[in-house]
């Protein structure tokens, strides 16, 4: 909204920061009506699957299949 593209402008201005995750959930909380403290719970509920994807992913590979090998190169 024009109201978000404003305030992300200002605060880019006077912070140098620039919008991310906590601007856009903020932003669908209000608009949705949600309580004050549910973009927190919203937020950690997405990281928490995203990480049980990443796992079940994992699972179905090989083992050690991204195993670094370091040799060492000193004195």
């Amino acid at each position: 909204s024009a109201a978000l593209d404003a305030a992300s402008r200002v605060i880019a201005d006077r912070t140098g920061a620039h919008p991310n995750v906590d601007l856009a959930l903020g932003a669908v909380a209000l608009a949705t009506g949600m309580r004050d403290d549910a973009g927190e719970v919203v937020f950690a509920t997405a990281r928490t699957v995203g990480w049980m994807v990443h796992a079940l992913d994992e699972y179905a590979q090989p083992p050690l299949r991204l195993r670094p090998v370091g040799r060492y190169t000193g004195p």
